[in-house]
């Protein structure tokens, strides 16, 4: 059994604050974690920062600068590597106001040439985007957004030509508002959605149509406390993780659990962190040494990582 934690380095050293960190698996095997960090979150000297360590490697890289404008924020900054794995693209929100309800999404590409071509996924401001993109079994693109103007509503970009081209569908909306979906596609071909809620209670959708329709939001009865969550499936054993703060109040703890029957029953959830201040914004892969690699935000100050196997997350 197999459960490793501690902090990717050491707090107060390089910044103020961070938060929001993304982990990505390269061709290489190194594994990318992506955060934004300045002196506080919407200040104008945030900026994409990542830090980096071959996964078979024991020690982390120093967290260093990877992206910075010179007048606007940035945040949620995440890698995706397309499936010829010929490219690498890095997708993070730019604020042009004061606030999430200011920003679109950009997006760089790395290729032979280095990182260049920054262009928008929309030209329209309050679009964010934080969760993973998805690849379906029909070879389209599908990248979960929210729009923040005149309320919190969740959407999805669709992408048949392999990014050039980018369609949204939605919106999804509950009654107080939700944002930052998180999305899975199961064995059997339905796409399963769930949706950080103003309700403080975390909201799923189905869609049977590769995301271009959706189901009515309905409730999980699991709690959240207005902060993201993250899904992972592991095909193989039809396994669905779910990582989120059980709580309705509090970004404390930060918990997994799990659901066996897709989605109709969960596990009672296990501790990852706990303990006063923020464990939030949890993000995990399945590495290619078949552990879970977990990162979060760890109080502000610096970013939490967890590696964890099969055998603790299906511990009796």
């Amino acid at each position: 059994m197999l459960f490793e934690k501690y902090d990717l380095f050491k707090e107060n050293k390089y910044f103020n604050q961070c938060h929001a960190p993304y982990i990505i698996e390269m061709p290489n095997r190194d594994l990318f974690v992506s955060f934004f960090a300045g002196s506080h979150e919407k200040a104008k000297d945030v900026g994409s920062w990542v830090i980096s360590k071959n996964i078979n490697d024991e020690y982390w890289s120093k967290p260093r600068l990877f992206l910075k404008t010179e007048t606007r924020s940035m945040g949620g900054g995440h890698f995706f590597i397309p499936p010829n794995k010929q490219e690498i693209w890095l997708f993070f929100n730019l604020m042009h106001g004061r606030g999430w309800s200011t920003c679109n999404t950009a997006r760089y590409i790395y290729d032979k040439a280095g990182w260049h071509k920054r262009d928008y996924l929309r030209k329209m401001i309050g679009w964010n985007t934080r969760g993973k993109i998805l690849v379906l079994d029909n070879g389209d693109y599908l990248m979960p957004m929210h729009d923040e103007i005149l309320g919190y509503k969740a959407y999805f970009l669709i992408s048949k030509d392999s990014g050039k081209h980018w369609k949204a569908y939605g919106p999804i909306k509950t009654k107080k508002g939700c944002l930052e979906p998180t999305v899975i596609q199961l064995s059997n071909g339905l796409l399963y959605c769930l949706l950080r809620t103003k309700e403080r209670e975390i909201y799923e959708v189905w869609s049977k149509d590769r995301g271009r329709s959706w189901t009515k939001p309905m409730t999980t009865e699991i709690p959240n406390p207005d902060s993201m969550i993250e899904l992972l499936y592991l095909n193989e054993s039809n396994t669905i993780i779910l990582a989120y703060n059980h709580s309705n109040d509090k970004r404390s703890p930060l918990n997994v659990r799990i659901s066996q029957d897709n989605a109709h029953s969960w596990s009672e959830p296990s501790t990852l962190e706990e303990g006063e201040g923020e464990y939030s914004y949890p993000c995990m892969i399945l590495g290619s040494d078949e552990n879970i690699h977990l990162v979060y935000t760890s109080r502000r100050k610096t970013i939490g990582y967890i590696k964890f196997d099969r055998d603790w997350l299906f511990k009796k």
